[in-house]
């Protein structure tokens, strides 16, 4: 790959490749997004774990428990942005996204995947943001009724990268293909 520097394909691609380390590696700073959505209070924003990148269909996946409030704001409103952090290169990403919601059948194999220690954080006894008097321990659900998975459609990527001596900033927009230009820091 050319210098990402002063190649914007290659800028995209280093951007991508970011992303694809998320899933693999727990260490990768692409491991962990910030998911912004609208709200009824106008916005909202949480980090949600990334699962899976199929760079090649501009796809993000992401697991959930079907009674959060981002399920609410999705299906009001599937446009959202991801934004990744990696500190010891200094690039920010935002992601365009419009997301779609997969349940049931359609999500039984990745359930199915995932070990049983693990399937306590989906579909506890309280939803997500219910009140409750203490903490309560998790609990194994019975099935995967509350489970659900985001994909996240990338439409647009900004990425700025802050170099010593240079700061680089490029945007990209799919429509029929991706299409890239520098812009200003």
């Amino acid at each position: 790959m050319s210098d990402p520097w002063t190649d914007l394909d290659a800028y995209h691609q280093w951007v991508w490749q970011k992303l694809q380390d998320g899933p693999r590696r727990p260490d990768a700073p692409a491991r962990l997004l910030a998911l912004a959505t609208a709200s009824a209070d106008g916005a909202a924003a949480r980090m949600v774990v990334l699962r899976a990148v199929d760079a090649s269909a501009r796809m993000l996946e992401i697991h959930t428990d079907l009674r959060s409030a981002k399920v609410t704001e999705i299906r009001a409103d599937p446009r959202a942005t991801l934004l990744l952090w990696d500190p010891a290169d200094q690039l920010q990403a935002r992601l365009n996204c419009e997301i779609t919601l997969a349940t049931g059948a359609e999500v039984a194999p990745l359930w199915a995947a995932i070990p049983q220690q693990a399937r306590r954080i989906y579909g506890g006894a309280a939803a997500s943001g219910t009140p409750l008097t203490r903490p309560e321990p998790l609990q194994a659900p019975d099935g995967m009724a509350q489970f659900a998975v985001l994909r996240c459609r990338v439409t647009g990527i900004d990425a700025l990268h802050l170099g010593r001596d240079l700061h680089a900033r490029a945007r990209w927009r799919h429509q029929d293909g991706w299409h890239g230009q520098w812009i200003a820091p």
